[in-house]
């Protein structure tokens, strides 16, 4: 062990030990008191500004009476729980005045307000508040954030480790990265930051532990541009390549630690945005032959995820799915449908593979042969349920990541076998799917997608015919409705019209369905049938006149 690593333990521990007696049991932590009267007066304060005010002049008068009372008593009143908690909900609302009467205050005791558990959340709101103000320092010309943002970097290496200074570093660095490039000076401190990050010592232990990892992710992601010294710092030194020969069956120590796994997502995602040359050094460097074994991990399959949803380079996604193929079976069994949704996107997104994932996907669900199975996909990849596993169809939930994944499918440029299946599905789980809160959106995708066919919006409704008053009766169900209602043409909307007007006692008596009855103008089919059919065959015609500027999501119902 260096000198230098030495020096470092050293000071980690004397902090912590220091950070416990000050900021816990001293005169700082709960050891602070305030009389009952203040006691309960904060109380009122955190009761009056959660039930919320008439208008802003009530706030205003409010907010003005609260830091009349906290002249002098700044410091004493943050280290106090409830005061602190009001405080922290106010103090955006303060004058500037405010702002700097406690940024003055705190000065004086920065240090020990950091490490702090209730006056260091005050501070963090101060800060906050005082760079969107751009508001500097008393009595100086550098803005507030910058004096801060030096005092922090020169302490990181301790704050780092304290749970609650941690958090004030994570803040300033936010706050750099947001405000860096309307002001020269934010910019070189913020630079300066990257330089003192990927210099720190023991930053392979800073990746293995909760605390200091996630402010590395904060700090990729806030020093965007400027990250690049820090990302080969942690390529180089924590997430190098060490493998040996028979390494590629096993995960990496770096990605089957939950803290070190987020950071490597971290990486990858402040990559793909700043530095997209080194993706492919993230890849062959981290999980170049051994995608499939990091998929079956419990923690390190969000890696994958993560590096299938920045992936932008065809030839990259190629080599993942290469070694995905013929293990997504084993994916979904080990319930990592999040690595199928990613890997379906990407194909989605770069246009490449499509036809490949598709096969590969029903094989993994158990549809692709006997051809009579696959009119079942949807219900099966929906319920993310293999074709063998199916109980009892109507008691299977409709999943996130299934409804996710169809939706997906259904913009490939050939999602026929999706459509024929959507079309074929018995009709009381086509309805129970669009009612659903999942499902319903997958009918979005249906009607949006450029390659699913007008004559298949058609059969659709054909095919939800006898249905429909349930499906204006459903809160998710009326909007997949109108969806459905907005792309069809005249005939086919004067259709479901009758089946509504038929029923309208049931439709109007339900909340949703009254919202329907309403958008569709159903009294006036009822009353007035030749005007409501001008009326709608004109809209059709404005919405085809338009349909080349309009986005396919502003499409009206009305």
């Amino acid at each position: 062990m260096d000198n230098k690593t030495r020096g470092f333990k050293r000071k980690k521990k004397s902090f912590l030990k220091n950070a416990r007696k000050y900021g816990k049991k001293g005169k700082f932590g709960r050891g602070s008191h305030i009389n009952e009267e203040t006691y309960q007066y904060f109380l009122r304060v955190l009761e009056l500004d959660k039930s919320g005010f008439d208008n802003a002049e009530e706030k205003k008068i409010f907010v003005e009476n609260v830091f009349q009372q906290t002249v002098g008593e700044e410091l004493n009143y943050s280290y106090n729980q409830v005061a602190s908690r009001a405080l922290e909900n106010i103090l955006p609302f303060s004058s500037d005045d405010v702002i700097n009467r406690f940024i003055e205050e705190f000065d004086k005791e920065i240090r020990v307000v950091c490490v702090d558990q209730f006056a260091s959340h005050v501070l963090q709101k101060l800060i906050t508040v005082a760079a969107d103000r751009n508001l500097r320092e008393p009595g100086g010309e550098r803005l507030w954030l910058t004096k801060v943002a030096l005092f922090v970097l020169n302490n990181i290496e301790e704050f780092v480790w304290d749970q609650y200074a941690n958090h004030i570093v994570r803040t300033v660095i936010q706050q750099l990265g947001t405000h860096a490039n309307n002001h020269e000076e934010l910019k070189k401190v913020l630079v300066r930051y990257s330089r003192v990050l990927a210099g720190l010592p023991q930053l392979r232990d800073f990746a293995g532990s909760t605390l200091p990892s996630g402010l590395l992710q904060v700090s990729l992601q806030a020093l965007g541009e400027h990250s690049k010294p820090l990302i080969e710092r942690l390529l180089a030194d924590v997430f190098r390549d060490e493998r040996a020969e028979d390494s590629e069956s096993e995960v990496p120590t770096e990605l089957s630690c939950e803290a070190s796994c987020r950071l490597a997502e971290a990486i990858v995602a402040t990559v793909a945005a700043h530095h997209p040359s080194l993706l492919t050094t993230v890849h062959n460097q981290l999980s170049q032959g051994r995608v499939a074994l990091l998929s079956l991990h419990p923690t390190a399959n969000f890696f994958v995820q993560r590096l299938l949803q920045n992936c932008c380079v065809p030839s990259e996604l190629e080599k993942i799915f290469d070694e995905l193929s013929g293990r997504l079976s084993e994916v979904l069994s080990a319930r990592h449908s999040g690595v199928l949704l990613s890997l379906g996107q990407a194909c989605q997104r770069l246009g490449i593979q499509q036809h490949r994932f598709m096969k590969e996907l029903f094989q993994c669900f158990e549809c692709w042969e006997p051809d009579d199975r696959q009119i079942k996909s949807v219900w099966q990849i929906a319920t993310l349920k293999k074709f063998s596993e199916n109980d009892s169809e109507q008691k299977v939930k409709v999943q996130l990541h299934g409804s996710l994944l169809l939706q997906a499918l259904l913009s490939f440029k050939k999602p026929i076998k999706i459509v024929q299946s959507l079309l074929q599905m018995p009709v009381s789980n086509l309805t129970y799917l669009i009612c659903d809160p999942c499902g319903s959106h997958i009918m979005d995708a249906f009607v949006d997608s450029p390659t699913v066919g007008e004559k298949s919006r058609e059969k659709m409704a054909h095919r939800l015919k006898g249905n429909f008053v349930t499906l204006s009766c459903s809160k998710h169900g009326s909007r997949a409705l109108d969806a459905l209602w907005a792309v069809l043409p005249c005939k086919l909307r004067e259709m479901i019209a009758t089946e509504l007007s038929n029923s309208r006692s049931k439709v109007i008596a339900d909340n949703f369905g009254f919202g329907v009855w309403s958008r569709y103008a159903l009294d006036t089919f009822c009353h007035r049938r030749a005007d409501w059919v001008a009326a709608q065959e004109g809209k059709r015609r404005v919405q085809k006149l338009f349909a080349d500027i309009l986005p396919a999501n502003s499409k009206s119902v009305q």
